[in-house]
């Protein structure tokens, strides 16, 4: 194999062709070079090892391959022991080819011994950057056309193996003969951050289920902890077994067997010894096979750069994140529970770890590494022609289930299983789940459909389970059914189940249980399940849905749009129907109102919603047109803000968007709004009332039939301006997208809420309402995105509370700590104190905030979060600039980031803020004379017509005094790179 210099002292194991038997089997190994980076066909090449099995009784046959894609990254397939879980069914049709992923297995190694021979690390990060899912597409595309003459083959993908799938019909669809996924839709657009963020929840959630299961293993886990918090101890391999890398043995509880694995580890912890209690070898040799990195290092050197795609650098996200979730930390606490975490990476592995200690220098430099380049191509998808089948498991602790059905939403073709009867290994259960997804790809009527849903938790279900009614209609059918059966071993499984049998047919749960039938053309009814028990998963209708899928008998390349009405969840009883049962009631929902337009908020709660979201009016001319206030960019580069307007007949919707203008206005005058108004898209929804104002305006007792049901003197405060929260969520869903969502309701009397625990399947965090007509009402919505955005506490207090006596809040904008105390832990608002602050007075610690008079501080004496009409305050102002970039991005461009351009093509970008500056660099080499400068040529950096591949990069990095955290300011930077070819 020819070797570059970087690598001149890797010896290249002997390529040995063998074929050998095991009972029923055939397999032959085979050996591919394959260009290190395929953009540079004639540079360094790497060598590539597969596996190729087939059944003995067919190993003469012309069969279809199929090729696997294993989880990962950085761990090679797996090594067969005769036909075992799916890969027997795989061989009753297809000739299989186990893929050992570039750097693992038998194909060329990377890891600690190998990876110093290449050089520097810079030259190491360099090698590595060609290691994700295009380069591991590429090297699939380069075996296919050497093991099948050029036709087209099947490829089923497991967990980051789906990932790759993904990329594979993004960049090579004309390759593929079908595409089966398991566990392994990715977003297609969300970084790093966003993957974690809704990670740790799932963590805390399995965590839990896992104590309602085996309710001893909560004391064995914290004694565990305090054990380690005060003794040194080491693994087997020599990893040290810190308190964090104890939590993430949690990775087990992604297994189906996983909580019974855990539980029989944690009972078998301590032994005796002369020095006292010491963790025993048994304990320690089987963390060590869970925790050990020494045969899978890219697992944690890249797995961060998986999600990468946006140019950012991941900066240790997981680690960054988890400080959002302070309750990962608090088993020391007296009364605080002991989570586990899961298939996260943190820079502290690279000293724990042997395995990994040597890298840390290419770690880090991977870590804050810029400019990586999209991974999926979102246009592509949508037009797929490929039949696509995928499994995504009920809250799987591997890949959040609401990314990978808003994928699902977004791949043409594509036909999504849903079940909770496996968890993250399901494939490897038997055949089942291969089987499924093979009918479904096929157009099995078995395959058609959206598999069953459920809460696999311990504990007592809160209700018995409900009764199902619905019916069937013209296309996909839709049913949602009780949540919480009990089962034999005593777990919740909540299984509402959404299924297409095509119409005219009657879905049911299992055998001889199915729908009453309505008549003809009624919409199925969709019955609210009661609350869930807290320690179980989202319910299915608190995801994101609209995924696509094929009636049974249609050809697999017709799409058939399916969107179930998830936002049933937000009300507490459906339509009547013939067949509907008593409704078990929602909780209430917490809400903030405002007694004037300078006063103190206050909270209550009201009674949820008591209508369901559908049937809304569509024959209302304009009802739920879409209106672009401000546009600009792309809804994934930018905050989108939407507004849905009450109380506007059809006459009225200009007048709407009017007052849409005037109150946006008014909202992005306040600071740090106006120094990022090109953060933002603002979003008109029109929702036409059939009467003109709002109920309770002027006096009680005025009632108005308006879309969204706004009334003033909801549970009898005449300030307090309540909505129906599951119409609003059908409206705000009709926008592109919806990261904040203000009522406006066509009134000029003073009031307004905030909605503080809505659940939302579009995303957002909550609701404010306020009236359109009094001139303060705008102030309403700001103090609520302090909370929405800036995760920011409330800084009133209630006399009634007395004095916090908690743990450490984790809003940054309240402490149990004076200024001198935080001065000298350098924590919570440390960096700002002494400064003036834009609400007046300097930032120190005043006593009174988070509803306490006594016990806990807040920064200024009288912020917007305190009162309305104030300014926020220096710390709130940072929170509210994060908050902004968790959504947005510091730098977009008008041509799409990795495209090609050519030298005279114009390149231009957008920056968040002025503060924003702009570098220019051509193959990585800044053009000084360029900086500043938001659009430019190719040629203009100097680029010449040589015939070779180049590359443009801009940088743009927020300079902004408003931001000390330094870990913020790292975050708010922005690069892209394009392609020049011509």
């Amino acid at each position: 194999m020819p070797q570059s210099v970087g690598e001149a002292a890797v010896v290249a194991p002997p390529v040995v062709p063998a074929t050998v038997r095991q009972p029923g089997l055939v397999l032959t190994d085979h050996h591919f070079d394959v260009p290190l980076d395929h953009g540079n066909p004639d540079g360094e090449r790497i060598r590539l090892y597969a596996r190729e099995v087939v059944a003995t009784r067919r190993a003469r046959d012309e069969l279809p391959w199929l090729v696997y894609l294993q989880g990962g990254p950085g761990f090679p397939a797996g090594r067969p022991l005769g036909r075992e879980n799916w890969l027997d069914r795989a061989l009753d049709d297809y000739r299989v080819l186990l893929l050992d992923q570039r750097g693992t297995g038998r194909s060329t190694p990377a890891n600690r011994q190998t990876l110093p021979l290449r050089g520097t690390p810079e030259r190491q990060a360099d090698y590595l950057a060609h290691f994700r899912a295009d380069s591991i597409v590429r090297d699939c595309e380069h075996i296919r056309a050497r093991l099948t003459g050029g036709r087209p083959w099947t490829v089923l993908g497991q967990s980051f193996g789906g990932f790759c799938a993904v990329t594979y019909l993004s960049l090579a669809p004309e390759g593929l003969a079908e595409v089966l996924i398991t566990g392994g839709l990715p977003s297609l657009d969300a970084g790093p951050d966003t993957v974690y963020r809704a990670a740790y929840p799932r963590m805390e959630r399995k965590s839990l289920a896992h104590y309602a299961r085996y309710p001893g293993d909560e004391d064995a886990a914290r004694r565990i902890a305090t054990h380690l918090a005060d003794h040194e101890e080491t693994l087997p391999d020599g990893t040290l077994l810190t308190v964090g890398a104890f939590q993430q043995l949690g990775i087990l509880l992604g297994a189906g067997d996983g909580s019974h694995r855990l539980h029989y580890l944690l009972e078998d912890a301590f032994v005796p010894t002369a020095a006292g209690p010491r963790l025993s070898d048994t304990f320690t040799e089987q963390a060590a096979a869970v925790l050990s990195r020494a045969q899978c290092p890219l697992y944690a050197i890249l797995h961060e750069a998986i999600y990468a795609q946006d140019g950012r650098a991941t900066h240790w996200s997981a680690d960054r994140v988890r400080a959002e979730f302070p309750q990962f930390d608090g088993h020391t606490d007296e009364g605080a529970r002991f989570l586990f975490t899961g298939e996260t990476v943190h820079p502290w592995m690279l000293h724990t770890h042997p395995s990994l200690r040597p890298l840390r220098p290419v770690a880090e430099l991977l870590a804050e590494r810029e400019g990586w380049g999209p991974l999926y191509d979102a246009a592509r998808l949508a037009r797929n022609e490929v039949p696509v089948a995928a499994a995504v498991y009920h809250d799987d602790l591997f890949v959040d289930t609401g990314h990978s059905l808003r994928t699902a939403s977004g791949v043409g073709g594509l036909r999504v299983w849903v079940t909770d009867e496996f968890e993250h290994d399901g494939v490897r259960v038997g055949g089942r789940v291969l089987d499924r997804l093979l009918g479904m790809v096929r157009g099995r009527s078995e395959g058609a459909g959206v598999g069953r849903w459920g809460c696999r938790c311990a504990g007592l279900c809160p209700h018995p389970p409900l009764p199902v009614t619905g019916g069937s209609a013209p296309g996909p059918l839709f049913r949602a059914a009780a949540r919480c059966p009990q089962t034999p071993d005593g777990l919740i499984s909540a299984r509402p189940a959404f299924e297409d049998r095509g119409p005219g047919r009657s879905p049911g749960i299992g055998k001889g249980r199915g729908w009453g039938k309505p008549a003809a053309g009624a919409p199925p009814a969709l019955t609210p399940a009661p609350a869930p028990h807290p320690h179980c998963p989202p319910p299915p209708n608190s995801l994101p849905w609209a995924a696509p899928i094929t009636a049974p008998g249609a050809p697999m390349r017709r799409r058939i749009p399916l969107a179930l009405a998830l936002t049933a969840i937000l009300a507490t009883t459906a339509t009547a129907t013939a067949t509907a049962t008593p409704q078990h009631p929602q909780p209430p929902q917490s809400v903030e109102y405002f007694t004037g337009p300078d006063g103190h908020p206050r909270h209550t709660t009201v009674p949820a919603s008591p209508t369901p979201p559908h049937p809304l009016r569509p024959s209302a001319p304009g009802d739920g047109d879409v209106t672009p206030i401000v546009e600009n960019g792309p809804v994934a580069t930018k905050l989108d803000v939407v507004f849905v307007g009450d109380g506007y007949t059809g006459a009225e919707q200009d007048d709407f968007r009017a007052d849409v203008r005037v109150k946006w206005e008014k909202i992005s005058a306040v600071e740090p709004y106006a120094s990022y108004r090109k953060l933002f898209n603002v979003w008109a929804v029109s929702a036409v009332s059939r009467q003109s104002g709002v109920s309770g305006d002027p006096v009680q007792g005025v009632e108005k039939d308006t879309a969204l049901k706004s009334a003033f003197f909801c549970d009898g405060i005449e300030r307090l301006l309540c909505v129906d929260t599951g119409r609003v969520e059908s409206y705000a869903a009709k926008a592109p997208a919806a990261d904040l969502v203000v009522v406006l309701s066509n009134s000029a009397k003073y009031g307004g809420a905030g909605y503080n625990d809505v659940v939302s399947q579009v995303g957002y965090d909550g609701i404010a309402t306020a009236s359109s007509g009094h001139p303060k009402s705008d102030q309403v919505a700001v103090h609520e995105t302090g909370h929405s955005l800036g995760k920011l506490a409330d800084e009133y207090q209630y006399d009634e509370y007395g004095t916090y006596t908690g743990a450490e809040p984790w809003e940054v904008n309240i402490s149990k700590l004076p200024a001198d105390e935080q001065a000298a832990q350098r924590k919570k608002w440390y960096r700002w104190l002494g400064e003036t602050s834009p609400d007046g007075g300097a930032v120190g610690a005043y006593e009174g905030g988070g509803y306490y008079p006594k016990g806990l501080y807040r920064p200024t004496e009288n912020s917007v979060m305190r009162t309305l009409g104030r300014e926020f305050n220096l710390p709130g102002r940072e929170a509210m600039i994060a908050g902004f970039h968790r959504h947005a991005s510091v730098l977009t461009g008008t041509v799409a980031p990795g495209a090609e351009v050519g030298r005279e093509d114009r390149v231009e970008v957008r920056t968040s803020a002025a503060t924003a500056v702009v570098r220019w660099y051509a193959d990585g080499r800044e053009v000084f004379r360029a900086r500043g400068r938001k659009a430019v040529t190719p040629a203009s950096l100097g680029i010449r017509a040589d015939g070779r591949g180049h590359v443009v990069t801009a940088t743009a990095v927020d300079a902004t005094d408003a931001v000390r955290d330094p870990e913020l300011r790292r975050r708010l930077t922005g690069s892209l790179s394009w392609h020049v070819t011509r």
